[in-house]
């Protein structure tokens, strides 16, 4: 017998009910009804495979509807038109149990559902596998192959995705708009999240639960500073930021954050050009920067997947409210096989798709081309600013995008030239009028203008954006 003929009978299927994440799922609300809106929203009574957790269940959700809190007693009498004197005696202990073997609140509850309803999907999954044979056995020659296949693909699509049915009247909507703008006012607390950069939010205004903004520049140009200093004012300010660094390493994120809080040049950081003086400073701004909530994941080459599965586990934990991808030529694709521009468009799709469904604002960052020739500039003049166009994947960004910014440096450009003689002094002059400047251009906005310049201070040694007159 070869070994993978051998390997392939030893293989034992997963089982088609996860029993323990069932009771794990009831356990944690019987201990803490806060969490019943979480799971409510994603499993009913079906999900669960066994008869008794379903009984339990929608005693549950009897209990949620009339306001009242889900404790054993009131659950026990809530199911007792169900059961049998023996019945209730056994149910007591079962409930006791369950309670009892509440798993660690530090593992989120959702981690648990996901597993009851991965089970429930198999187990439909089956059950329309088994229907569509019957069809192929004993349906009517009248009906086509591809009608057979399409109602199959469909009954086996809703059956392994997500059943819970998410369209809701506009009116019930609108009242739940008015609720939480009212909760907000009466609170004082924004709806949206300001970053506390001055330029950055007259342009950008609040950033939404689910917004899209992506920020673009030149290799070197200050975008990663910019999304960075970006975090940390968010951080700063109380909101949890998670960070997916794909193309710098953690140290080399945190040097530039230290950089800025000391005022000790970045460069120096990295390369050990230090004195005891330096050596301390920064060894207290690394003690103040240890309680923000900043987390950041540097591991490389990450699919759209990991991604997901990494950030919905840090919501889960800490609550994250804002996410940083740097950035989106370097996050790898579920199709590594198709052109560049196809893999870029699904990329900027799939991640704004998962901010929509984890309810979170996010900064992706993104290459812009080298639209203008060095050659062809001689002064400011000659540098044009960025247009939506200019970034590379700019259809799939135009397209998924909520706001689109560019970090703009004339100086990058001026730098980067000789310039003929005649034009030295004109090119000199704008060199000082740019150095350490930057502006903000955006290119596009969803809920407002579409265009917008804003000019901040940009100190190149500790990569810090701030406002002209600071």
């Amino acid at each position: 017998m070869s070994d993978r003929r051998r390997t392939r009978e030893q293989e034992t299927p997963p089982a088609l009910a996860n029993i323990e994440a069932e009771r794990a799922v009831l356990g944690r609300l019987l201990a803490d009804d806060r969490q019943y809106l979480d799971v409510a929203e994603r499993i009913r009574a079906d999900h669960f495979a066994d008869a008794r957790h379903q009984r339990i269940y929608r005693g549950l959700q009897s209990l949620a509807a009339q306001g009242r809190p889900m404790i054993r007693q009131l659950l026990l009498s809530e199911m007792g038109a169900e059961s049998s004197e023996d019945d209730q005696i056994d149910l007591a202990g079962y409930l006791a149990a369950l309670q009892a073997g509440a798993p660690d609140f530090k593992i989120p509850v959702g981690e648990f559902v996901d597993a009851v309803l991965h089970a429930a999907a198999r187990r439909r999954g089956i059950e329309e596998a088994q229907w569509l044979i019957e069809q192929f056995q004993e349906a009517k020659l009248s009906r086509t192959l591809e009608e057979l296949f399409a109602e199959g693909t469909r009954r086996l699509g809703a059956a392994m995705g997500d059943e819970t049915d998410d369209a809701r009247q506009i009116g019930e909507i609108a009242e739940a708009v008015v609720t939480d703008a009212q909760e907000r006012w009466m609170a004082e607390t924004p709806a949206g999240l300001k970053t506390g950069l001055t330029a950055f939010d007259d342009l950008v205004g609040s950033m939404m639960a689910g917004d899209l903004v992506v920020i673009g520049g030149l290799a070197s140009s200050g975008k990663t500073a910019l999304s960075v200093q970006l975090g940390i004012l968010a951080a700063q300010a109380g909101t949890p930021v998670f960070m997916v660094s794909l193309e710098m390493e953690a140290k080399a994120v945190a040097a530039r954050v230290l950089a800025t809080f000391s005022q000790i040049n970045a460069q120096s950081i990295r390369e050990a050009e230090l004195d005891q003086a330096k050596v301390e400073k920064l060894i207290e701004m690394g003690r103040r920067l240890r309680p923000l909530p900043f987390w950041i994941d540097a591991r490389p080459r990450q699919t759209m997947a990991t991604i997901q599965t990494r950030l919905a586990r840090a919501k889960a934990r800490n609550n994250i409210g804002l996410c940083i991808i740097d950035h989106l030529r370097y996050v790898r694709p579920d199709n590594n096989r198709a052109e560049e521009r196809e893999r870029l468009e699904q990329v900027v799709n799939d991640v704004a798709a998962m901010l929509k469904r984890l309810q979170i604002p996010g900064l992706l960052l993104a290459h812009q081309k080298r639209y203008i020739e060095p050659e062809t500039i001689r002064t400011a003049k000659d540098i044009r600013r960025p247009l939506l166009t200019d970034f590379y994947g700019s259809s799939a960004i135009e397209n998924a995008a909520d706001v689109a910014l560019f970090v703009h440096r004339p100086s990058w450009w001026l730098e980067r030239i000789s310039p003929a003689p005649k034009y030295e002094a004109e090119h000199a002059a704008d060199l000082e009028k740019w150095r350490g400047k930057a502006e903000l251009v955006l290119v596009k906005h969803r809920s407002a203008k579409g265009s917008g310049v804003r000019t901040c201070r940009f100190d190149e040694q500790t990569t810090w954006f701030s406002a002209i007159n600071e």
